[in-house]
C-alpha cells in the first residue's frame, strides 16, 4: 500500500479532533448526596451507561470520518498483490501522430507537427512503468512504427523525435483501424488510443459510414487550433499602361480574406529585381477585401522583375 500524496496524511491528526473538544467541556459535578435520592441511584446509573456508550459510538465515528477524508485526499493506491486483490492492470497504448502535409503549417505558436510531436511526447510522460505503446504515423497510408505492443518507451520516444512530415494527404479511418488492430492482439486490460491531429476535414472521410467496433478508449488531442490564414492578392493594377524612368509609379494592390478570422498585421511586401523596396502592414475582416496603393520610381530603364 502506497500514497499518491502522503503529505496529506498529516490530516490523520485531525482525527483526535473530536476527542479533544469532549475532553475540553466535559464538566466535573459536584457531587452532593441527598438522601431522599439514593433509593433512584441504581436506575440512574443504567440510564447513564447507555446514554455515555452511546456518546462514545458517536465520538469514534466523527474521528472516523475525519480519518477517511485525510486517508481519501491522501490518495492511496496498491502497490503489491494482496489474495483476493489485484493492482491497477498496465495500460495499452497506441499513438496516431498525423504527419500529413497540412501538419507543417506555421502557426502563431509554431509549426503544427512540432506541437504534436511534443503532445505525443507528453502522452509518453504519462504512462507507468509496465504500460506497453506502439506508434502510428498517419498519413493516407498507416504507417505502423510498431508491429506490436513494447514496453521499451525510451524507443518509442526516439521515434517520435525522429519522425518526419510527409508530402501525404490525410485517411484517419486507415490509422484508426491499424490502431485497433493492435489493441486487439494486446489482450486483457485498459485499452487506449491517443490520436493528435489538426482536425482537417479531408481526412475523417469515410468515418461516418464506418462500421468499426474499438477495442479501447479513444482520446483525440487537436493541434493548430487557430484559424490558419487564407489571404490572396487577388489584383495589382499600375495607373499608367508604359513605365517610365524617374516618375514616381502608382500600383493598386487588392488583398482578400478568404478565411473566418480575421487577419491582424499581415505584411505587404513589394520586391523588385530581387530586392525589397516597400513593405506595410494591412488587416482584413473575415470575408473582406483591402485596396493598398504602393509608389515607387523606377530610376533605369530596361527590363524588370518583381512580386508583391
Amino acid at each position: 500500500m502506497g500514497f499518491l500524496n502522503p503529505i496529506y496524511l498529516f490530516g490523520l491528526l485531525s482525527a483526535a479532533i473530536p476527542f479533544l473538544i469532549y475532553l475540553w467541556f466535559r464538566r466535573r459535578a459536584k457531587v452532593v448526596d441527598f438522601s431522599a435520592l439514593r433509593f433512584l441511584l441504581e436506575a440512574h446509573r443504567r440510564s447513564v451507561r447507555r446514554i455515555q456508550l452511546r456518546q462514545l459510538i458517536v465520538l469514534i465515528l466523527r474521528a472516523l470520518i475525519l480519518a477517511l477524508i485525510a486517508a481519501a485526499i491522501a490518495r492511496p493506491i496498491l502497490s503489491g498483490n494482496l489474495p483476493g486483490v489485484s493492482s491497477q492492470a498496465p495500460t495499452a497504448c497506441v499513438i496516431i501522430l498525423d504527419n500529413s502535409y497540412s501538419m507543417g503549417y506555421e502557426g502563431i505558436r509554431g509549426r503544427w507537427f512540432d506541437l504534436a510531436k511534443k503532445k505525443a511526447l507528453e502522452v509518453l510522460d504519462s504512462l507507468r512503468r509496465g504500460d506497453r505503446v506502439s506508434l502510428i504515423l498517419a498519413s493516407d497510408h498507416p504507417d505502423v512504427r510498431f508491429s506490436s505492443l513494447i514496453q521499451n518507451i525510451d524507443e518509442v520516444r526516439v521515434e517520435i523525435q525522429n519522425a518526419a512530415l510527409s508530402h501525404r494527404s490525410t485517411d484517419i479511418l486507415r490509422s484508426i483501424e491499424a490502431a485497433n488492430d493492435l489493441l486487439i492482439r494486446a489482450g486483457e486490460g485498459d485499452k487506449e488510443i491517443f490520436l493528435i491531429t489538426d482536425m482537417r476535414r479531408n481526412g475523417w472521410q469515410g468515418l461516418d459510414g464506418s462500421k468499426i467496433k474499438l477495442k479501447g478508449r479513444l482520446f483525440i488531442l487537436p493541434v493548430g487550433e487557430e484559424s490558419p490564414d487564407n489571404i490572396a492578392i487577388t489584383s495589382v493594377d499600375f495607373n499608367r499602361s508604359i513605365l517610365p524612368v524617374n516618375i514616381p509609379v502608382k500600383m493598386e494592390v487588392r488583398v482578400r480574406n478568404y478565411s473566418d478570422a480575421p487577419v491582424k498585421e499581415a505584411v505587404l511586401e513589394l520586391s523588385v529585381d530581387g530586392e525589397k523596396k516597400r513593405q506595410m502592414t494591412i488587416s482584413i475582416p473575415p470575408g473582406d477585401e483591402v485596396r493598398r496603393e504602393i509608389t515607387y520610381l523606377f530610376r533605369r530603364p530596361g527590363y524588370h522583375f518583381g512580386w508583391v
